[in-house]
Parts: C-alpha cells; structure tokens; sequence
C-alpha cells in the first residue's frame, strides 16, 4: 500500500499502523502504535476530525484533514474511515491518502491557468494593436503613395511636353514604384486576414515574379 494505514480502538489509540503511516508523521512503527491517533491531527483539522471519527463507527466516511510529523509539519491528507472487525471487537479502520503531490499538481495547473490568461490577455491586446496598425497601413501609409501618384500624373499630362524622354522615363517609373508599394500594402493586409483553412493555391508563372523582381531592382542591377 502506498497510502497509510492506522487502526484504532473506540478510545482512538492505535492499534496497528504501517510503515506508510510511520514515515507519515516520521516516528519509529513501534513508537506510533500506542499512540493516541488524535495526537497526529494538526489543530486546525481536529474538529473535521471529532466528527469523522464519530461518523466512523456508524458508516463509510471521508474528509481531507492534516497532520503533522515530529518535526512539526503538517501534511494534508485524505482521510477515509470505516468500522472493521477484529478479534470479535469492531476496530475503526483509516486510511490516509498524502494530499501533497496533488496540492502540488492543482497549485501548478492553477499557475499555467493563471499564466494562459494573461497570454490570452497580451494576446488581445496585440490583436487590438494589429487593427490599429491595419487601419494606419490601410489609410495613413498609402495616402503619400497616392498624391505622389497624383504628381506625377499631373507633370506626366500637364509639362509632359516640356520633359525630355529620359524624364518621363522617371516620372513613369516613379509612378510604376509608387503602384507597386501601394499594391504591397494592400498585399500584406490581405495576408494578414486571412487564416489558414482560407488560402486558396493557385499556379504561378515564375518568369512573371522573377521579370517583376529584375524591374524593381533594375537600378541596382
């Protein structure tokens, strides 16, 4: 048995014990027994304890209590009583179960509880900051690209005349530049929407994206 084992008369000392219940409240097997069991419960359990023990000798019974060791600590356990007979006499039968590694398990599930809603929390938050930073690159970012669009358009058609070709070329590329920012932006905060079950695959012609790359690096290269 992994849990302790206690036998008591009906003036509750202790008639036999295991070693379980020994290391328990950390005596030598011989020492606990002759004990007075009460002795073992920490004062603050006694009274759950009073009515367990009464409760006992009538029926099945169990309540979490703590004792407490020579050394002084207290030690939660479940406590489960029951009438037994021995001897011709009934004897009152208890097993503790130690409570500690689950108190531990429930302080820990309690901590990563505790810990997953403040992530959900900055989680939120971040979602909040994400609109935000959606409505600015939807609004504030592509409003330059547009008037710098506008300009353009408008020396393109107005003093196109007067330009020489070599200025028109970079007035049309600084149109062509401008576009493909504003179609990035747009680009991005699509992606950015869209989950996983959502995205649709679609065949691409390569030499299209590569041309597409070789232009807008074409002063570079």
């Amino acid at each position: 048995m992994h849990e302790g084992a206690v036998t008591l008369n009906e003036d509750g000392t202790i008639l036999y014990c295991n070693s379980n219940f020994a290391n328990l409240v950390n005596l030598p097997l011989q020492k606990a027994i002759g004990a007075k069991f009460r002795n073992f419960i920490d004062d603050a359990s006694k009274e759950r304890f009073d009515v367990l023990f009464k409760q006992g000798w009538e029926s099945q019974s169990q309540n979490e209590v703590s004792i407490y060791s020579k050394d002084g600590k207290a030690i939660p356990v479940l406590m489960s009583v029951n009438t037994l007979s021995w001897d011709n006499n009934s004897v009152l039968s208890i097993i503790l179960t130690d409570l500690t590694i689950k108190n531990k398990n429930q302080e820990e599930l309690k901590r990563r509880t505790s810990q997953l809603e403040q992530m959900n929390d900055e989680l939120a938050t971040a979602n909040k900051d994400l609109v935000t930073f959606t409505y600015v690159s939807s609004h504030d970012l592509q409003e330059p690209l547009r008037k710098i669009k506008g300009f353009v358009t408008i020396l393109l058609d107005d003093e196109g005349k007067k330009l020489s070709a070599e200025s028109k070329k970079y007035l049309q590329r600084t149109y062509e530049i401008a576009n493909g920012m504003q179609a990035l932006i747009v680009d991005l905060l699509t992606y950015s929407r869209a989950k996983s079950a959502e995205r649709k695959l679609e065949k691409k012609d390569l030499t299209i994206i590569v041309d597409e790359a070789k232009k807008d690096f074409e002063e570079v290269i």
